[in-house]
Order: C-alpha cells, then structure tokens, then sequence
C-alpha cells in the first residue's frame, strides 16, 4: 500500500492516530478527574506522539476549510476524512468556533492539558474565548483562531500575547437537515409516561464525546421532549418495537430510527457515524 505523506514526509497515518490518540484523551476527560491514571497516561502517550507529527516544522497546525480538515494547509484525503476520530475532531473544532489551532514546537505537557481540557468541555460551559483562557494562564505554546459571537454589553475578547490570536465575527453553520416537527412543551414532563411504554436513556455523543444539552424528542406515543446529560443521556417513555425520535444539536437537526426492546435499555446516537463530512 502506498504510504500518503502531508508536509515534511509526515505521514497521513501517523496524524490520524495523533488525533484518534487527541480525542481518546477527550473522552477519557469527559469521564474522569484530571488526576486519574487513564487520563494522565492518555495525555504523555499524545505528548509522545507529538515530534512524529511535527516532521520539520515549528509548529503543528490544524485548521478547517469547507468542512475539511487540513494539517499545516494540507488537507487529508477522503479516507482519512471518513475515519470516526478525524470527524470527531473537527465537530469538536467547530464546537467551539476554532478555526484555526497551531501547535508550537516549544508547547509543554500542561500547556497541552489546558488546551484538552477547554476542548473536552461543551461550549457553554466554558469560562470564556480560548484565547484568552490561554493568556491568563501564561500558554506560549498553543496559538488559535477563534470566531467568538459578540454579546450585548460584553467587551471585545483580549487579543494580546505572542501565543494567542481571536477574531470576532458572524458563526459560519455547517448546512443543517430540515428540522423535525414542533412538540408540545408540556408534555415534557417526566413524570407522565404513556401506557405500555419502556423507559429508555438515549446517549448522544460524537466519538467518545458525550454531548450536554442535546434536545431528544418524540412525537408518539405522546410528545416529549428531553435534555441530554452527558453519559446519562435523557430519558424517554417508548413503546416497544421501531421508534423514531428527532435530535436537536445547535445546527444540527436529525431523525433517527431506535429498535425498543426493553426497560432501561441504553441507546447510543453517534453523531459522527450519521453526518458526512
């Protein structure tokens, strides 16, 4: 098989582990304490990786153009695209509005952390733009682009030190699906559950990421409406047998079949298996 190379004769393989190894580290943080084992060893195994990627250069880059995801300006091939890990990523990129991320030769393993850490979080629970997270903590080594939307009564994002940079501007949406039907907020209630229904937890997640704040709704066999949670999903009340309820995820608006079969049963939606990138 012919090996595919970047830039500076870094393979395309090998940036694609890098990445599957970045979002491993993501999910690992999204489940435990910063100071647990798998987190600590998942974080110095992609340290290690690092210099392979690097080939020659001074940095690593990884930034998004019509939805392709390019690594110091070039972009993977259509294999690579379609690996779970890489669609993953650049959801989570475009999560958080980065554009562009740039990785200096010079980062340290805290600045890598600090920079996981944000990326691992649901954009609304951040404490602010990256940029200037990255300033207050004195990281030198990671510089982003970052569209952040302006608030009413907010002052502009700080755009001083070497090591950041922020844009402020209009959010560019990836084309969304033509939204599902309107449901009745009232029946959203959890304590009201249709007869002959099994109670079930849907989990919505990109790769190993578990989204917060995912909307799931169905319209049968009565209206409800739910809030994802993370690993504990959202509950719903579905009768046995074929289903179909509508996700609703910032731009993002699907219908997706589930097969019921019993009570507390677990369903997992990923995401990234059902758009293409």
């Amino acid at each position: 098989m012919r090996r595919k190379f970047l830039f500076d004769e870094v393979e395309e393989d090998a940036v694609v582990q890098f990445v599957e190894q970045w979002m491993n580290v993501l999910g690992l943080m999204a489940r435990y304490s910063p100071s647990n084992t798998a987190v600590a060893q998942g974080m110095e195994r992609l340290f290690q990786l690092l210099p392979e990627v690097m080939g020659r250069s001074d940095a690593l880059e990884f930034s998004e153009l019509h939805n392709v995801l390019q690594v110091n300006g070039a972009p993977l091939s259509v294999e690579a695209q379609e690996r779970d890990a890489i669609g993953a990523f650049l959801f989570t990129l475009l999560h958080h509005n980065i554009r562009r991320c740039s990785l200096s030769r010079r980062i340290t393993a805290a600045e890598f952390q600090v920079l996981a850490e944000y990326m691992q979080q649901a954009a609304d629970k951040t404490s602010g733009p990256l940029a200037a997270i990255l300033q207050e903590q004195n990281v030198t080594g990671v510089t982003v682009e970052q569209f952040v939307e302006a608030r009413i009564g907010a002052g502009a994002p700080s755009t001083a030190g070497p090591a950041t940079t922020a844009a402020t501007g209009p959010r560019t949406p990836i084309t969304p699906l033509p939204p599902p039907p309107k449901l009745d907020p009232r029946h959203a209630r959890e304590d009201v559950r249709p007869p002959d229904s099994l109670r079930v937890v849907i989990v919505v997640r990109v790769g190993p990421m578990a989204l917060d704040k995912a909307e799931v709704a169905c319209g049968e066999p009565a209206p409800q409406s739910r809030l994802t949670k993370g690993e504990s999903g959202a509950v719903l009340f579905l009768p046995a047998g074929a289903n179909k309820i509508a996700i609703h995820y910032e731009d993002y608006h699907i219908q997706h079949a589930v097969e019921i079969e019993q009570e507390g049963q677990v369903i997992e939606v990923d995401l990234q298996r059902i758009f293409d990138y």
